[in-house]
Order: C-alpha cells, then sequence, then structure tokens
C-alpha cells in the first residue's frame, strides 16, 4: 500500500464497435478532456512525490545492507549485522515491488493517452492540456534529485547508495515531461485522420 494517494487513471476510449459520439466536436471534446486529465495525473505533484519517495527508499535499504556488512567484515558477531542485513533485504525488496507497479502504472498511462490521441488531431486543444507549470516542476525535481546525487556521492560509503537511486530519479523526472513535449509536438505538427 503506498503512503502516498495515486490519482485515478482516466477511462480508455471506447471499442470501435460501441463509439456513438455525435459528432466530430463531441469526440473532439471527450478527447481533449481525457488528454488533460491524464496528463495532469501524469505529471501531478503526487507522482513526482511518489518518485522522490522511492528514492529515499532505496536509499534506506541500501543504507541498511551496508552497515550490516560493515558490521559483519568488523566480526562483531551475527546478531550485530544479520538485523541490519534482513532489514535492508526487506525493504530493498518493497522498494523494487514499487518500484515495477509505478513503472507499469505509467506505462498504461503512456498507453492510454496515445490511444486517445490517435483518435483524431486537433491542435486548437493543446493549450488545454499542455500543463507549463507541471513540467516545469518536473524539471525542477529532476535537478534537485541530481543535486542529491551528487551530494551523496561525495559522502560515507553507506550513503553511496542514495547516488544510483536518486540518479534513476532525476532520468524518470526528466522522462516525463520530455515524453509529454513530444506528445504536444506530434499534435502540433502531424495531421490525421479522423477516427470513425
Amino acid at each position: 500500500m503506498s503512503p502516498i494517494k495515486r490519482l485515478p487513471l482516466p477511462p480508455p476510449p471506447p471499442p470501435p464497435e460501441i463509439r456513438a459520439w455525435p459528432d466530430r466536436q463531441a469526440l473532439l471534446a471527450d478527447r481533449a478532456r481525457a488528454l488533460r486529465e491524464g496528463t495532469r495525473v501524469a505529471l501531478s505533484l503526487r507522482e513526482l512525490l511518489m518518485v522522490a519517495f522511492l528514492a529515499c527508499w532505496l536509499t534506506l535499504a541500501w543504507y541498511l545492507c551496508a552497515t550490516g556488512t560493515r558490521h559483519y567484515l568488523d566480526q562483531q558477531g551475527w546478531r550485530s549485522y544479520v538485523p541490519w542485513l534482513f532489514l535492508g533485504v526487506l525493504f530493498l525488496t518493497g522498494a523494487a515491488g514499487s518500484a515495477a507497479l509505478t513503472h507499469r502504472r505509467d506505462r498504461q498511462l503512456r498507453q492510454l493517452l496515445t490511444l486517445w490521441q490517435d483518435l483524431d488531431h486537433d491542435p486548437a486543444s493543446v493549450r488545454r492540456w499542455s500543463c507549463p507549470l507541471h513540467t516545469l516542476a518536473w524539471a525542477a525535481g529532476s535537478a534537485a534529485f541530481c543535486a542529491l546525487a551528487a551530494a551523496l556521492a561525495t559522502g560515507s560509503p553507506t550513503d553511496l547508495g542514495g547516488t544510483p537511486a536518486f540518479l534513476l530519479a532525476a532520468t524518470h523526472s526528466a522522462g516525463k515531461p520530455l515524453h509529454h513535449r513530444r506528445r504536444l509536438r506530434r499534435e502540433s505538427q502531424a495531421s490525421r485522420p479522423t477516427a470513425t
């Protein structure tokens, strides 16, 4: 169970055999609404906080494993390192599972947005789902994660696990607005036939 409540995903467009829009304007209205809702979910502050939470979670897992390994190498007895290693593996397993679920959710959301965008072509609707402030927030988040990764890289060995964790978070945070900009550019430039 995630400590951060995720926003619900928009529904997919209806299958071709049961589509019943009265006219193209109705289709475009529903399409713009779905693209706006999906984009706001993808670039929401909650999703950015979830990325930060997972990075911190992975960093903690590394710290626990590294501390247990150091106690083992110092030959302090199994009671001094087994609890650390057990907690580290437990946290690492939970973080990996949550990261996998987040990746699957992001892929599902991208597929939904692509299905809605493929229905038609309406450059005038771009301003309704461009979400420039959301894009800026994710870019700032990516820069912050890079700064944290650099700071942790200069720390002790128990801190080094935060470097790859926050680099992954920075890469993911930079990829979100890039996907969004690519979708906006596609809408503005390409011309596609109306779906029937």
